[in-house]
């Protein structure tokens, strides 16, 4: 057995193939929504840049921050599960968690103010370049 990735227009989604009794299982399934604008401009950032440049099963999940900053973050599915928050895996959000993330922090405006890479519990920011 072994898992298998897929995009349709509507949805991200993980398949359990069993090959040997010729079977598919749908596992998880990652709804896909139309990109808010913050999304768009989450793409100038050079980590989210990059992590786009060799992952065709990105996906951005935008969470509204208590000091009124948004942060984004990028995934891909097949890092993922489904389970808890995907962004402090304590629940409550988004049903998924990742292993990496690729994104920043924007102020109320939409600028940027920091650029982030997570992996695991591993953190690393910088300052986004103006």
């Amino acid at each position: 057995m072994w898992n298998v990735f897929d995009r349709t227009p509507l949805a991200l989604r993980t398949w359990r193939v069993d090959a040997l009794g010729d079977r598919a299982t749908l596992l998880d399934t990652y709804p896909l929504h139309a990109d808010a604008p913050i999304v768009d401009t989450s793409r100038s950032l050079d980590t989210v840049r990059n992590f786009l440049g060799t992952h065709e099963l990105g996906f951005a999940v935008t969470t509204a921050l208590e000091n009124g900053e948004t942060r984004v973050l990028w995934s891909d599915i097949r890092y993922c599960t489904a389970g808890s928050d995907v962004t402090t895996g304590s629940g409550g959000g988004t049903p998924v968690t990742c292993a990496l993330w690729f994104g920043g922090t924007f102020d109320r405006e939409g600028r940027p103010l920091t650029q982030i890479v997570r992996v695991g519990a591993w953190l690393q920011t910088r300052t986004a370049e103006p």
